[in-house]
């Protein structure tokens, strides 16, 4: 069985990473707002926006794909100076320090929290005219949202403020799972075991094929599941969020392909995974 389960997971998705800074980088390199001229001067020609499909601004994942895949898209795409908020502080970043900042680099998955499997496909809402991307630093109550709106017809990153996660209606949640990434040990205490994992089938959504992983193999099979190491982001669309003890991760590759869910409840103020599909 323990063969089949890998099977199952290597079916799901490709094993993911992350790029861009450190932990020291992600706190510090956004009040260090140094310009220089001579940057400036040198890529002009980025600002030129390139030129994608109309679809590409139809649905906000398809437009973020191309945001984090190409440097010049991105920079035409962000408004500049972008206005911050850091607690009582406001101040903007300038055009060479957005650059030097590197903040979306090449992520291979990206994650949306959801409450109801009603709600999974909230992001085909072609009406959504806002969303705002958590960038959650792993280890440090810190979480930074960027915030984009959709401007005659295309998104466009308008805003960005940094937020202790204790303040936030998800930090709870993104504590407990940012504590949850870093060992197996910590998610070993925080799986119900045996842990469902749910296969379905491309060609027939009722196909399902439900396997169990036991703990002693989970801290292998958990080697090629897209936990998120240094950083995460999470895609915020404006789903309701109705439940303090249930939530429903969806995580989506970026250019793989990859989509699988994690399910979490709470029972007794402790969160546990009970199910990967």
């Amino acid at each position: 069985m323990k063969q089949l389960c890998f099977a199952i997971i290597g079916s799901l998705l490709l094993c993911a990473c992350w790029g861009g800074q450190s932990e020291k980088e992600a706190e510090e390199g956004y009040v260090n707002m140094n310009d220089s001229d001579s940057y400036l001067n040198d890529t002009l020609d980025l600002y030129e926006e390139k030129s994608v499909s109309a679809a590409a601004d139809e649905f906000f994942m398809d437009f973020f794909f191309h945001f984090v895949d190409d440097e010049r898209f991105q920079l035409s795409r962000v408004v500049l100076p972008l206005p911050c908020t850091n607690g009582d502080e406001d101040f903007t970043i300038s055009p060479a320090r957005w650059e030097e900042m590197r903040t979306f680099i090449a992520p291979e998955f990206v994650t949306s929290v959801y409450d109801r499997d009603a709600d999974l496909d909230i992001q085909k809402d072609t009406a959504i005219k806002r969303v705002n991307v958590w960038r959650i630093v792993i280890g440090r109550n810190l979480q930074q949202n960027f915030h984009f709106h959709k401007v005659e017809g295309k998104w466009k990153l308008t805003s960005y403020s940094i937020h202790n996660s204790a303040q936030t209606p998800m930090g709870s949640f993104y504590n407990f799972f940012s504590d949850f990434c870093r060992d197996t040990l910590n998610q070993e205490q925080h799986i119900l075991f045996p842990l469902k994992l749910v296969s379905t089938s491309a060609d027939d959504p009722a196909d399902r094929t439900v396997e169990e992983i036991q703990r002693s193999e989970w801290a292998e099979m958990s080697e090629d599941l897209p936990l998120p190491k240094t950083q995460m982001l999470s895609i915020d669309y404006g789903q309701p969020a109705l439940s303090e003890n249930r939530k429903i991760m969806l995580v989506e590759g970026l250019s793989n392909g990859l989509m699988l869910t994690y399910r979490f409840d709470r029972t007794n103020d402790r969160w546990r995974l009970y199910e990967i599909d």
